[in-house]
């Protein structure tokens, strides 16, 4: 690019003045014949641009001293190549001006450019990215490399240098670099913090929860809450399995169990301990024969009894009495008694009739032996005697006599009246009088022979 006008105007009024100085004998015009062509650079001499831009130059002239414009003869060297090149590499560069006259004098002039690094620095994060990691472990950052205009520059900046994997989702590492002219680059890493915490689920209502054998079961209604950590509240995806397992009518314990997953596929579960209570009494089993008989005053062999409770056997049984008193006839009982582990009490009873083997006791009235004189009548005292019975008490109205109407009573001996009687039980008592029937008559003599 060539100088404006005004340097020609410069340059004419410096030659003007070489002349005036020779007509006063002054050699300066002579000497300014024989220098080398002059260059005059438009603009600064040291010149600063951005990276990336391109330079424009700010122009140039070249005289020799007859005022011959040679800026056409001007070689102009870039040092970065192309003037019209971006400059991409931050540095210093020279441009130099040479120029020859045709007295092969030499001029050069140079300028000074200046290219700032305006370029930020690269940073290469190391894979994988993103990346994950499970919840609450410890996290290797891979790290990352950082090149500033082709040369590797560093260390990176890392933040956070440990990164909090307490909160399952997206998490994010950053990565800063400054340049030695204050460029600045940051990077980022994505790290999936996995959920690997499983949903709480709290039971409602009772647990264990307690019904009564042979009534229905029914889930708490809300039966239980589910939080997970990252999907919040999830209660309405809460299953059940178990509650079509319980049988009411068995006491027992049974389980209801309540799962869910979250969005991460983690279980989380809870138990319900369902308690059928054992209200049914357990059942007694009488061993036959019932009633049973024993003789009166016997050892009495009792069969025994058993007991289930529930489907399953149970015992002892609790037997009361453990020895039977036999001494009276009559109904006895034996009664067996038994409590399960719920409580619930059962009781059963034998009937054992003690057989009545015991007769009647028949006691006399009047004399025994009884005398009568021969040919007196024999009458039966009256009463004659009083009949009772273990058993049926007094009996005396039924006791009948037998042998007085036996007794000759005008042929002296002894004769027996025979009283019986039967209690209810078919035992037979029985008592004997014994009847004198007295001689009172003379004794004939007969004579033998003549009177």
């Amino acid at each position: 690019m060539r100088i404006t006008r005004s340097f020609k105007l410069v340059r004419e009024l410096i030659y003007f003045l070489a002349i005036l100085l020779s007509v006063f004998g002054v050699s300066s015009y002579t000497h300014a014949q024989n220098d080398a062509p002059e260059i005059f650079l438009a603009g600064p001499i040291n010149i600063t641009i951005n990276q990336g831009l391109t330079f424009t130059e700010p122009g140039y002239n070249a005289f020799d001293f007859n005022e011959i414009d040679i800026s056409n003869n001007v070689i102009v060297f870039y040092e970065w190549g192309n003037v019209g090149d971006p400059i991409n590499v931050p540095g210093t560069y020279n441009i130099t001006y040479d120029v020859s006259d045709a007295n092969g004098a030499a001029e050069q002039k140079t300028r000074t450019l200046t290219v700032k690094d305006t370029e930020a620095p690269i940073i290469t994060i190391t894979p994988p990215n993103p990346d994950t990691v499970n919840q609450g472990a410890d996290y290797n950052d891979p790290g990352a490399t950082a090149t500033d205009n082709g040369n590797n520059i560093g260390p990176v900046v890392v933040s956070p240098t440990n990164l909090d994997t307490s909160n399952a989702g997206p998490a994010t590492i950053t990565y800063t670099i400054e340049d030695a002219e204050g460029n600045f680059a940051t990077a980022t890493r994505t790290v999936n913090v996995l959920d690997t915490t499983p949903p709480e689920i709290t039971l409602l209502g009772a647990n264990p929860l307690e019904i009564n054998q042979g009534d229905t079961y029914i889930d708490p209604n809300p039966a239980v809450t589910a939080f997970d950590n990252v999907d919040g509240n999830i209660s309405d995806q809460v299953q059940s399995t178990g509650s079509t397992n319980i049988n009411e009518n068995i006491p027992g314990t049974y389980y209801v169990t309540y799962t869910v997953d979250d969005a991460a596929g983690n279980e989380g579960s809870a138990i319900r301990t369902v308690i059928v209570l054992d209200t049914e009494a357990p059942i007694i089993t009488i061993t036959p024969p019932n009633p049973d008989t024993v003789n009166q005053g016997a050892d009495y062999n009792d069969p025994g009894a058993t007991a289930t409770d529930n489907g399953n056997n149970i015992g002892p049984v609790v037997v009361s009495p453990t020895n039977l008193d036999t001494s009276n006839a009559g109904p006895a009982t034996i009664t067996y008694t038994i409590e399960d582990a719920e409580g619930n009490f059962a009781t059963a009873t034998r009937t054992v009739n003690v057989l009545d083997t015991t007769p009647p006791e028949i006691t006399l009235l009047g004399a025994n032996p009884l005398e009568i004189n021969q040919g007196d009548t024999y009458i039966d005292p009256n009463p004659a005697v009083t009949a009772f019975d273990n058993v049926d008490g007094n009996i005396s109205d039924q006791v009948q006599s037998t042998g007085s109407t036996n007794i000759n009573e005008n042929i002296p001996g002894t004769y027996y009246v025979t009283y019986t009687v039967d209690d209810a039980a078919g035992n037979e008592g029985s008592a004997i009088r014994t009847v004198i029937v007295l001689d009172t008559e003379a004794p004939v003599i007969s004579l033998v022979g003549s009177n």
